[in-house]
Order: C-alpha cells, then structure tokens, then sequence
C-alpha cells in the first residue's frame, strides 16, 4: 500500500530530509516499490581532485531508497547498506533508480 497519493505529496514529506534537498536530490517518478531521483552536479559536489566525491554518489543512492522505502512500508531507515563505486560519476547530472524487494513476505 502507498503512503503518498502522488509524487507531489512525496516531495512536501521529502523537503524535510534537509541534507538532501539542499545538496540538490529531487525525486523525478515515484510508484508502489520504486522510485527514481536525481541530482543535478555542481563544483559544490567535487572533492579537492575536481572529482564528484563518493559521499555525492552515496547521498542520491540514499535518498532514492528512502523515497521508495517509505512509500511503500512507511519506514525509511535501511538496517544495512552498501555501495561498490565502479569509476568516477561523468556529466552533471545522477540519477539513482530504487527498486524495494518486498521484505515483509520473507
């Protein structure tokens, strides 16, 4: 069951995750389950090598879990969690996909 009626209630909740909101991180679609969120990159989000720092990468990966996590259980705090960075972010923008297995059937 979803906790938003729709994507713009979702945003109202979400502007409370400060960090996040002001570090640029939007959610662009939202459905039972998943959601997709994005941010838009900027000197802001480099690190002193004038690459986008890992804590970047981490934060959107977050954040699109939260959105898709409370959503669908009303619970955004993971127990676990873990990222493998495979190369350096290129462009300016990230966009990070979440997708919930259903844990409470397990």
């Amino acid at each position: 069951m979803c906790k938003f009626r729709n994507i713009e209630e979702a945003r109202e909740f979400f502007r409370a995750e400060r960090f996040a909101i002001e570090n640029g991180c939007m959610i662009e679609e939202l459905e039972s389950g998943r959601s997709v969120c994005s941010i838009s990159l900027s000197d802001k989000h480099k690190n002193s090598s004038g690459l986008i720092m890992g804590g970047v990468v981490f934060t959107i990966a977050n954040f699109a879990y939260s959105v898709a996590a409370y959503n669908d259980y009303g619970s955004e705090e993971p127990t676990t969690v873990g990222i493998n960075y495979l190369s350096t972010p290129k462009g300016d923008r990230l966009v990070a996909y979440a997708d919930c297995a259903d844990i409470m059937s397990k």
